[in-house]
């Protein structure tokens, strides 16, 4: 399953919207194996590592 947000970069805008996917991904009743958060190619993982 694939879900996308698209409210901005996620580096700086919607992290409060990122970790409202990432629950809801993980409330679901079969287990995630892993969790891939792609960004644009000019985003800074960084931020985006300090979400969680």
């Amino acid at each position: 399953d694939m879900v996308e947000l698209s409210n901005g970069c996620i580096c700086c805008s919607i992290n409060g919207e990122l970790l409202e996917a990432v629950y809801r991904i993980l409330d679901r009743p079969e287990p995630v194996d892993y969790l891939v958060v792609e960004t644009t190619g000019l985003a800074d993982p960084l931020p985006v590592a300090m979400t969680f």
